[in-house]
């Protein structure tokens, strides 16, 4: 039976647009709790499918992990959770993913913009990635898993970008943060310790 350490390999995957830089305060945070093994990764996220970052996700993991069959933990937020739901089907043996703001069941907001945006405007601004978020189902993880959302205030379930039953999977494994925004989570201590608690749990 597989047993969290300070040593597990964790893995923390950005969302559409963002970059490693915007998971450092997280990093820093695991790192500082006692975490020794904690990596970022990049991958093209604006230029390419959810297919295909998926790829180039998995392909700069196993650079780090050497092995598809090394434990891992992959925490990602927005599209990186959406990334982090599909690598169990690529041959990682993940162990536990957490996701922040992720769009399982796909981004109505996302919808609602390109239904009121002239296409000229539209086909400019599109990204591969859209393509599958207009149509994204959520998938039931082969791994153990949690969600996490936030909003603006309670009793308003959007956070800027996703709505809150866009995260959910399960009740059962759901979190929400209160009082934040799709932006300013990267660096609320409530995020970072719900992370921890999640991990260890």
């Amino acid at each position: 039976m597989f047993k969290m350490n300070l040593l597990t390999l964790i893995f923390l995957i950005h969302g559409l647009g963002g970059s490693p830089a915007s998971l450092r305060p997280l990093e820093a945070y695991l790192e500082y709790q006692g975490y020794k093994n904690v990596h970022r990764i990049t991958y093209p996220s604006q230029t390419v499918s959810l297919e295909k970052s998926i790829e180039h996700v998995s392909h700069e993991m196993l650079k780090i992990a050497g092995s598809l069959h090394r434990p891992v933990v992959v925490i990602g937020q927005s599209l990186g959770g959406v990334v982090c739901h599909e690598l169990g089907m690529y041959g990682w043996n993940i162990k536990k993913s957490i996701t922040i703001g992720s769009p399982h069941h796909g981004s109505s907001f996302l919808r609602f913009v390109q239904s009121i945006v002239p296409n000229k405007i539209t086909e400019y601004i599109h990204k591969p990635v859209y393509d599958d978020l207009l149509v994204q189902t959520a998938r039931m993880p082969v791994h153990r898993y949690y969600t996490i959302s936030t909003s603006f205030f309670p009793g308003f379930s959007f956070d800027g970008q996703v709505w809150i039953d866009e995260t959910k999977i399960s009740d059962d494994v759901h979190h929400h943060i209160p009082f934040n925004n799709h932006w300013t989570l990267f660096i609320d201590p409530r995020m970072f310790s719900k992370v921890k608690e999640l991990i260890e749990n």
